[in-house]
C-alpha cells in the first residue's frame, strides 16, 4: 500500500506539474505588471518544499494569537501596518503564497514589490494575502472574515491580520462592534 501511495503522489505532482505549465506564463505575465520586475522560474519554490511551507505556515497561522481585527473602512490602518513591516524588510526578499502554488509553486519574490502593492497582489493571489520569510520565523497572514475569533459577527466584514516575528503597532485593532 505505501508503494501505491506514493505513486499516486507522484503522479498528482507530475499532473500539476503539466497544469501549471499552462499557469505560469500567464501568473508570471501578471506578476511582472505589479511589481515592473522580471520574474523567472528560478523564483518560483518547488512544488514539495511549497506544500511543506504552506502547511507549517497555516499552522502558525490557526495557532497565532496575534491576530488584529480591522473593520472594512479601516484598511489604511492595515496599510499602515504592511508599510511599518515594509521598512523592516527593506528589499529582502519573501515567501508569497497565492491559489496556484500547488501548480506552480510559491513565489520568492522583493518584500517591497508585494508591500506596496498589497491591493494588486491580493487580487493576483486570489486567497489570503499571505508572505513570510523563507524560514518562516516571520509571516503574516491578511483574510477577508465575517466573523472574529470571538464569534461575533460583522455584516459588512472585517479583515484579520495575523503577524509574527515583525514589529507592528498594537493601537488599531477593531473586534468590537461600533
Amino acid at each position: 500500500m505505501l508503494v501505491n501511495d506514493m505513486y499516486k503522489s507522484r503522479k498528482e505532482i507530475i499532473q500539476r506539474r503539466q497544469t501549471g505549465r499552462t499557469l505560469l506564463p500567464v501568473w508570471v505575465r501578471k506578476m511582472e505588471g505589479i511589481c515592473r520586475k522580471r520574474i523567472t522560474a528560478a523564483d518560483f519554490i518547488g512544488l514539495e518544499e511549497t506544500e511543506f511551507l504552506r502547511d507549517s505556515f497555516f499552522d502558525k497561522v490557526r495557532n497565532s494569537d496575534q491576530s488584529l481585527f480591522y473593520l472594512k473602512k479601516d484598511f489604511n490602518k492595515i496599510t499602515r501596518q504592511l508599510k511599518a513591516i515594509e521598512k523592516q524588510l527593506g528589499s529582502q526578499s519573501i515567501i508569497l503564497f497565492h491559489s496556484n502554488d500547488k501548480f506552480i509553486g510559491a513565489l520568492r519574490v522583493n518584500s517591497h514589490c508585494v508591500l506596496e502593492n498589497v491591493e494588486k497582489v491580493w487580487a493576483l493571489v486570489e486567497e489570503d494575502f499571505s508572505i513570510a520569510t523563507e524560514d518562516l520565523k516571520s509571516g503574516l497572514c491578511l483574510e477577508e472574515n465575517y466573523y472574529d475569533r470571538e464569534g461575533n459577527f460583522f455584516p459588512d466584514g472585517l479583515y484579520e491580520l495575523t503577524i509574527w516575528g515583525w514589529s507592528v503597532q498594537r493601537d488599531c485593532p477593531s473586534s468590537q462592534n461600533d
